[in-house]
Parts: C-alpha cells; structure tokens; sequence
C-alpha cells in the first residue's frame, strides 16, 4: 500500500471516530450527562407566572423547605402572585405534551407536561381545560391558579429530568434522588431543583446564547459529516473502487478468456474432424487400389 494510500486511511479512521464520538456526545449516551443537557436548556425556558409574585428566597415557598411539620421537605417552589392569585394565567414554559391531568392537593387540580427536551413539569394547584395527549407550545396559556380550601392561591411547580418512570409523588422514596443535594422530598428519583425558574425572563428571547451555541454545533456536526463523507469519497477513489475494478476486469477477463479459449478448441476440434474424415476417405481409396 502507497505512502498516499495510507495516510488517507488514518485520516478517514480518525474523522470517523471523531464524527462517533460527536454523535454519542449528542444524543447523551450517558444518563447524567444527558441529564445535564436537558437541565442546561433552562436558559431557554420563560417564567410560567408573569405576575408580580411574592419572594421565595429562605422562606416556605423555596425548594427543600419543611414541609408536614418537617416529615418532608418541599419539591418545588411556589409562585404566588402578590395579587389577584385566583385565575392568574399560567403558561408553558416551553413547548411539550400533556401526559396528565389529575386532582393534586386541597381542591387544586396538576398538569403533568413532557417537554420537548425530555425533561417532565408538573404544574400543581391549577385548573386546567387541556388532557392528556394536548401540545402545548412555549409561552402558551396552560391552565389558571386555582385557590385552595385555605384560600391560598399559588402555581406550585416541580421539575423532572425524566430519566426514570413512575409517578411522579412517591411516599416511600427518602434518599434515592440522582440530582439533588436535599432528600426527603417523597418524589420521584430524577427530581429537579426549579429554583431558577423564578427568574426566567418572561418571554422567549430569539438572540439567546443557546441559540447561537446551538447553531455552531449543527453548522459544526454538518461540517463534520460533509469532511467525513468526501473523504469516504476519497477513500473509495484510491481504496476500494480500484480493487473492486480490479476484481472486476479480472472476473470479466477471466470470462472473456474461457469463451475464446472454448471457442478456439471448438474451431480446433472441427478442423481435426475435418483432418479425420479426410484421412478416413484417403485410406478407403489406397484399399480400394489394393
């Protein structure tokens, strides 16, 4: 093999582990690390309550604050508007599916949302004319702050990775939560801390940094795979579409070889008929002179 030879070959094995390891890194082969991807897309969520609400800075609307006299602690954190709490409008905070609708707590229904993204949002102590299997797109009213029996009236939203199944409240569940520091939250395992939700811009920003990042890295993996198809191009061209000629001509040849060499022995075999019965007449006369 050509020193040109071999050096294509080492660059299309490297591009295609390069270009391998790209895809796996993008479709997060790893549940932590898709996990964290899914979290990171946060930066491109919008608050789900637009209304002035309350601080829940280290007070009992935070996450992980006491919850049944310190049985518990809180696994989401509360928007309660300052106002007018009743009938607030909540929206999606991006786009997603519905794939619950049931009663939650002191006559409050909660919506469950599959967001796009794979990440799960419960929106709790609402009320709500969407069902399951309803799209929701981002900024879209979902459902409105329903007022509890206390008169309370809040958004209580929880945060999921999705990286697990089962419902959502589990009693039993004490310690085993994978992204969280706090425990005790009896919820399910790939609980979330919303926190940052509180500070989400109100409205989807189209010149986000997400974007851009998301931009460079299609225009980046495209790139990658145009690189890694012409050299596979490159690669047929001078490795394997020579061989596969080679093999080819011969087999052909080989062919061609076999027909002309039947046809030659074939010509031969008449004229030694030919030569034959010519020597048979000859010697049936020489008796006849005898």
């Amino acid at each position: 093999m050509s020193k040109i030879k071999i050096t294509i070959f080492i660059i299309f094995t490297l591009t295609f582990v390069i270009s391998f390891v790209v895809l796996i890194a993008m479709l997060g082969i790893n549940d932590n690390g898709a996990c964290e991807k899914r979290q990171a897309n946060i930066i491109n969520y919008i608050r789900p309550v637009k209304a002035d609400c309350h601080s829940i800075e280290n007070n009992e609307r935070r996450f992980g604050a006491l919850r049944d006299n310190g049985v518990r602690l809180h696994a989401g954190i509360d928007f309660v508007p300052r106002e007018n709490g009743h009938g607030t409008p909540v929206y999606a905070v991006t786009s997603g599916t519905v794939t619950n609708y049931y009663y939650f707590f002191a006559g409050t229904d909660a919506l469950v949302v599959l967001n796009d993204d794979g990440t799960v949002i419960r929106y709790g102590e609402i009320s709500s004319d969407l069902r399951v299997g309803d799209r929701v797109a981002q900024g879209q009213q979902i459902a409105a702050i329903a007022t509890m029996y206390s008169g309370a009236a809040m958004l209580h939203l929880e945060w999921y990775c999705g990286c697990e199944i089962g419902g959502l409240t589990q009693v039993d569940n004490m310690d085993n939560f994978t992204h969280v520091e706090t425990r005790n939250h009896q919820r399910r395992a790939d609980l979330l801390d919303p926190t940052a939700f509180f500070d989400l811009p109100l409205y989807a920003s189209t010149d986000t940094a997400a974007t851009k990042k998301l931009l460079i890295f299609k225009v980046g993996l495209i790139t990658t795979l145009i690189i890694f198809i012409a050299l596979l191009a490159v690669l047929s061209k001078y490795l394997i579409y020579p061989k596969f000629i080679k093999r080819y001509v011969d087999k052909r040849t080989a062919q061609a070889m076999s027909k002309k060499q039947k046809q030659q022995i074939e010509r031969e075999l008449e004229k030694l008929q030919r030569e034959i019965k010519g020597n048979k007449s000859l010697i049936f006369k020489r008796n006849d002179c005898d």
